[in-house]
C-alpha cells in the first residue's frame, strides 16, 4: 500500500490528504478481483479521487494481495522469502484446483510445489511415494518445519498403523505419504474415502515409464483415486 499512496493523495493546492476511505475501498475491491481471474487481465478501475484511473496500480496491488497468504506460508514453514522459478505458477494452479503436471530436475524444489499448498489446503493432502527412506526423509522435515504429517508402510508395526490411522481420523495430519502398493490392500481405498482429502500427489511421477530403470506397476493403477476424490486435484 505505501508504494501506491502517492497516487491516491491530491490536495487542492498541491498538499498531500491520506483518503479516509482507502482502506475500506481496498477491501471492497478485493471482493471484485476475485471475480477475475490472472490470464484475463480484466481488472476493476480504481478511481483515486482525482478523476484519474489507476487500472494498472490496482492491479499491481491486488496481485501482492492474492499472493501475500502464499508468501507469508512460504517464509512461515520453509523460511524463504521468494519461489524459485516455475514454483509460484504451480502453487498457484494447485490452490485454483487445476490437475498439474509439473517436469522439473532435481533440486529445483519439487517437493514444496505439493507441501505448500498442503499446508494451506483444508484437509490431508495425500503423497504417493516410491521409497520408504524418502517417506520418512520428507515427514520428518514436514513435522520439523511445523506441518503435521506422517506415513504408513511395511517400515510400522500394526501397533503403530492403528494409532496413526486413528491420528488420521481424527484429522491430525496435513500430510500423509504411502507406496503405490498399499491400495491394492483391502479396505484401504475405504479408509482414504473417510478423510477430507483435498490433494492427490503423484511424487517421482516417472515410475509409472515401464521404459525406466524405476518402473513400479502399480503406478499404473493410480486412477483409482480418481472416484473416490472427484474434486481434488491430482498432482504428478
Amino acid at each position: 500500500l505505501p508504494r501506491h499512496r502517492n497516487h491516491a493523495t491530491h490536495g487542492a493546492h498541491g498538499s498531500q490528504q491520506k483518503p479516509k476511505n482507502q482502506l475500506k475501498e481496498l477491501h471492497q475491491r478485493i471482493a471484485i478481483y476475485e471475480a477475475f481471474t490472472p490470464q484475463s487481465r480484466s481488472w476493476p478501475e480504481w478511481d483515486f479521487g482525482d478523476g484519474s484511473q489507476g487500472t494498472t496500480e490496482a492491479a499491481e496491488c491486488f496481485e501482492w494481495l492474492r499472493l501475500m497468504p502464499m508468501t507469508e506460508s512460504l517464509k512461515k514453514y520453509f523460511g524463504f522469502s521468494e519461489f524459485r522459478p516455475l514454483q509460484r505458477e504451480i502453487v498457484e494452479a494447485v490452490l485454483a484446483k487445476n490437475d498439474i503436471f509439473a517436469l522439473m530436475p532435481t533440486g529445483a524444489g519439487k517437493s514444496l510445489c505439493f507441501q505448500l499448498p498442503a499446508a494451506m489446503l483444508p484437509g490431508i493432502t495425500l503423497v504417493i511415494s516410491p521409497l520408504i527412506a524418502l517417506m520418512k526423509d520428507q515427514v520428518d522435515a514436514l513435522n520439523a518445519t511445523g506441518i503435521p504429517a506422517t506415513f504408513l508402510n511395511s517400515s510400522l508395526e500394526s501397533r503403530e498403523i492403528s494409532d496413526r490411522v486413528r491420528r488420521l481420523r481424527g484429522g491430525e495430519y496435513k500430510l500423509l505419504y504411502i507406496a503405490p502398493e498399499r491400495f491394492p490392500v483391502p479396505g484401504f481405498l475405504q479408509f482414504l474415502s473417510e478423510l477430507n482429502v483435498s490433494l492427490c500427489v503423484v511424487d517421482e511421477a516417472h515410475c509409472i515409464s515401464e521404459w525406466g530403470h524405476d518402473f513400479r506397476a502399480d503406478y499404473r493403477n493410480l486412477h483409482v483415486l480418481r472416484d473416490p476424490f472427484p474434486t481434488a486435484p491430482i498432482m504428478a
